[in-house]
């Protein structure tokens, strides 16, 4: 299994670790390497998880702070990062 990146997500990608390297030295690169070996466990085991064809009740998409905390209510993608 292989995968690549469409030019949006790749943007998307290089402009989160600006944006997190702006906050604090070395938080970008960390970003970026974090997304990496995501993807290299995604390629080691592509059958690990289960197909879900909705979000499980109260596991609706919420947003997250670069902090890491969560919102309590649900929110729509507004078709941009922070």
């Amino acid at each position: 299994m292989t995968h690549r990146y469409t030019a949006g997500a790749n943007a998307d990608q290089l402009h989160l670790v600006a944006f997190y390297e702006a906050r604090q030295p070395g938080l970008g690169s960390d970003f970026d390497a974090e997304v990496g070996a995501a993807i290299a466990r995604i390629l080691a085991f592509p059958h690990a998880g289960a197909a879900v064809t909705g979000a499980p009740r109260g596991r609706e998409i919420r947003e997250r702070s670069p902090g890491g905390s969560r919102s309590s209510s649900p929110t729509r993608w507004t078709g941009r990062w922070p």
